[in-house]
């Protein structure tokens, strides 16, 4: 984050949920970069807007049955705990597309056309600040 309160990241999301007697355990991971804007930078509590996107991986429990890519708005709050720690509390609306495939376990097609999700979630994490 710089002082002008730009933050620019990379990031890295794992994601479990139930497998809906497609997969024992399914599991989605995202991996993209990230632009936040800070409001008030120089406080150690400061709001945040941002959008987030790339490529999200899907699957049996770590394995790949299809990709595609996400994109995520996001509005929330960091509480800085250190200078190079810091906890987020946010909400996100996403957009996630996935291209279609066939389920390696039972050999289904599951689409025929891809398909896009939109969903809104809550969330935690942590950040990690390298750099000015």
């Amino acid at each position: 984050r710089y002082r002008s309160g730009v933050g620019l990241g990379v990031a890295y999301d794992l994601r479990f949920m139930a497998g809906a007697n497609v997969f024992e355990l399914s599991t989605l991971q995202t991996f993209g970069v990230s632009f936040r804007y800070f409001f008030n930078p120089r406080s150690a509590v400061h709001p945040f807007v941002g959008v987030e996107g790339g490529a999200a991986l899907f699957g049996d429990t770590f394995q790949v049955a299809t990709g595609g890519w996400y994109v995520d708005g996001r509005a929330g709050v960091e509480i800085e705990a250190t200078d190079t720690l810091s906890f987020t509390l946010y909400a996100i609306a996403r957009a996630l597309y996935t291209v279609p495939f066939t389920s390696p376990r039972d050999d289904v097609r599951r689409s025929s056309s891809g398909g896009l999700d939109l969903t809104l979630s809550v969330g935690g994490g942590l950040s990690l600040r390298f750099g000015p």
